[in-house]
């Protein structure tokens, strides 16, 4: 069978130069959007990379970080490595440094992303499609084309509560890292403070530790001689190796304090971090009424502001449920030419069918987080009063034991002085002359404790209610409401 090529072959119809125009019109957008194209960077997770993020910035560079803040802030602050850390300093200074904040901080990049996706509206969808005659009749056929454009119109409908979720979601974010560094900051200051009682605790102990083995030296003599019973030797002993032991078990503290503060401040457990020795540990805080203390909680602490905008971004999520009930509407126009050498303009219309999925599902579940959200904050603010009630009974607990120990202190130190003269004249001996020195010594450290303690329930107290200088000298209630967001205001580390 002969077959004739000649008239198997497709008649003349648009030429490929002639679809040039098309090409370029679908290649045109493409390479418009580049120059906007994002492009990747790599990042290796190396030891060096982890080594320069958990460096100790210089003093000159973390003052520069400082003045980032502002001055609502620091209050005139200046971090001096070189003559020691003030509570204010050390506070400042995990804000800078502490790690952690990293990772809270990257959750806001992560919220002001997912605010950019909301924002950007979907693309519109070009197609296009060429046809040649491959068999057949083909005398008098042409080659065939057809592009189309469309969109979906539906997404305008919800995009305003979206943007509204995201940006509420967003704010939330910040302040939630805002409260993540409150609570980095006061964890510091409150660990230089116990660090601060415990080296004097330790100097006291090491004094006592002192005297007892010089007693107990002198008790071993005078029993080698026969002037005191084997009773007041045991006894000499059995107190300087009790006193011993004491010392030993705060030094231990000391020494895990120590780690715990460079844990609280970011820096490494080698680094050289040690306290002012000019700071006064206080002995009485007064502190306003429970109830001014409590009234407004929800407009002071960032954990409660983030959960009303966690709440907020939620309604707005619910909003976009119940708008998504609305079935997807895309539009369209095309031009297209068929085989008989027909050119067409058509306009198309397609719409999904809620007939089985009205997003029933989504709506219960935004419903659902909705009211978690809710309860939530209830929740967290009926703990927020009731810890501002437990912390403040603590606070006026502690400034009547203290005042009591330091009305006991003075007559221990009368009589003290008194044995030492008494000794002095060989009127008394000097195995109850250490006894009751011991005593002083006891009552002087569990005064520190105490006054630890009061610190340490005042600084939880300012992060209760949401204050920042609760009990302080010159200062009111007004003085302490919450200032800018240092996350707001620092630079990325």
């Amino acid at each position: 069978m002969r077959i004739d090529h000649h008239k198997q072959r497709p008649s003349p119809g648009v030429r490929p130069s002639n679809h040039l125009w098309l090409a370029c019109l679908i290649v045109a957008p493409f390479l418009l959007a580049l120059p906007g194209c994002l492009s990747y960077h790599p990042e290796p997770l190396t030891s060096a990379a982890v080594d320069a993020k958990l460096s100790v910035p210089s003093d000159r560079v973390l003052n520069d970080r400082l003045n980032a803040i502002g001055k609502p802030l620091r209050r005139g602050i200046e971090i001096n490595g070189q003559d020691g850390l003030s509570p204010d300093e050390a506070a400042l200074l995990a804000v800078l440094v502490n790690p952690s904040l990293r990772l809270e901080r990257d959750k806001r990049g992560i919220a002001r992303a997912q605010l950019l996706q909301a924002r950007l509206l979907p693309n519109p969808q070009l197609s296009y499609a060429f046809e040649t005659p491959a068999g057949g009749s083909t005398t008098g056929a042409t080659n065939a084309f057809g592009f189309g454009l469309k969109w979906e119109v539906t997404t305008l409908i919800s995009r305003a509560a979206r943007i509204d979720a995201a940006t509420q979601n967003s704010k939330g974010m910040d302040l939630s890292v805002a409260w993540k560094e409150w609570q980095v900051a006061q964890t510091a200051r409150t660990a230089l403070y116990q660090l601060i009682a415990l080296n004097r605790m330790v100097d006291l102990a090491a004094t006592m530790v002192q005297r007892l083995s010089e007693n107990f030296n002198v008790m071993r003599e005078a029993s080698t001689k026969g002037l005191v019973t084997g009773l007041d030797f045991t006894a000499a002993e059995a107190a300087r190796n009790q006193s011993y032991n004491n010392l030993l078990q705060l030094r231990q503290q000391q020494t895990q304090q120590q780690l715990t503060l460079r844990r609280a401040l970011g820096v490494p457990a080698s680094a050289a971090m040690a306290p002012q020795s000019e700071i006064v540990l206080p002995d009485h805080i007064t502190i306003p009424p429970v109830d001014q203390l409590t009234e407004e909680v929800g407009q002071r602490r960032f954990d409660l502001l983030a959960l009303r905008r966690g709440y907020e971004s939620q309604e707005a999520v619910l909003r976009v449920a119940v708008l998504k009930q609305f079935p997807k509407i895309s539009i369209g126009f095309n031009h297209a030419r068929d085989n008989g050498n027909i050119y067409g303009v058509g306009f198309g219309v397609s719409i999904d069918l809620p007939l089985f999925d009205r997003n029933q599902g989504r709506i219960a579940l935004a419903t659902a987080t909705r009211q978690q959200l809710f309860d939530e904050y209830v929740n967290r603010t009926f703990e927020a009063r009731s810890d501002i009630a437990k912390l403040a009974a603590n606070i006026h607990s502690l400034n009547e034991r203290i005042r009591a120990l330091q009305a006991a202190i003075p007559p221990l130190r009368t009589l003290v002085e008194t044995y030492r003269v008494a000794v002095d004249q060989g009127q008394a001996d000097v195995l109850n002359f250490y006894i009751v020195w011991n005593r002083l010594t006891t009552q002087r450290i569990a005064l520190l404790s105490l006054k630890q303690r009061l610190i340490e329930n005042r600084i939880a107290l300012e992060l209760a209610a949401g204050l920042q200088c609760i009990g302080r000298a010159g200062k009111d209630l007004t003085d302490c409401l919450p200032t800018t967001l240092i996350s707001e205001r620092t630079t990325k580390p």
